[in-house]
């Protein structure tokens, strides 16, 4: 599924937590992954849950150089 926006993924968020709740394993620790389009910020997906995210790059768009300027910025840091 495309998220189109952060409050797609915190229904999915709730929901998956509800279900879990139901199941009884609510201690077990689990991630949720968003992938992004480039240039995304992150920041709200990760409000909304995400644990981790990763940069969805379209691939008859692409380039070598987006792609390293991606890996040369890195992760998110957190404040």
């Amino acid at each position: 599924m495309n998220l189109e926006n952060a409050d797609q993924l915190s229904k999915m968020v709730a929901g998956l937590t509800a279900m879990r709740a139901d199941t009884g394993k609510t201690d077990e620790p689990f991630d949720i992954i968003a992938a992004l389009p480039p240039d995304t910020d992150p920041v709200p997906y990760a409000a909304a849950g995400a644990t981790w995210w990763l940069v969805e790059f379209p691939s008859d768009s692409s380039s070598v150089d987006q792609v390293r300027g991606v890996i040369r910025d890195g992760p998110m840091r957190s404040s």
